[in-house]
């Protein structure tokens, strides 16, 4: 796996980077699309000549009902790299930690999580290749 040069310069960077998303002004975004349960916002990047896509759902955590279980987020995130000596080519890395909880075993969720992610990959490598 390629290495990232200075993680922590990278990690303050994006920290930063983020904050500075979080404070755009409501008037900047625009609605791409609406469900009934979903909005997704969007305006244009500073970054590429496309879209910056903040999606957000409102959860209420004030009801329990223990019909449901409330699985909980670690720390996770997307690394696209640069290949070194393929400027075509980009290295992309999860990191996933999520703890369902509740009654399923924890080795049916790592089964179910592995066959996920190889069903994810494989369709993103799919669908890039058509492109």
């Amino acid at each position: 796996m390629e290495g990232l040069p200075d993680a922590a310069a990278f990690a303050t960077r994006l920290k930063n980077t983020l904050i500075q998303y979080h404070s755009i002004e409501d008037d900047e975004w625009r609605i791409a699309k609406k469900t009934k349960d979903v909005t997704i916002w969007r305006k244009p990047s500073e970054e590429f000549n496309g879209y910056l896509f903040l999606v957000g759902l409102s959860v209420d955590w004030s009801e329990k009902r223990p019909e449901f279980i409330r699985g909980y987020n670690h720390p996770c995130g997307w690394f696209c790299v640069p290949v070194k000596d393929s400027p075509y080519q980009s290295l992309l890395t999860g990191y996933i930690q999520t703890d369902l909880r509740g009654m399923i075993p924890q080795s049916a969720v790592d089964t179910a999580m592995a066959s996920t992610l190889i069903n994810f990959y494989g369709d993103l490598q799919k669908a890039l290749q058509k492109a």
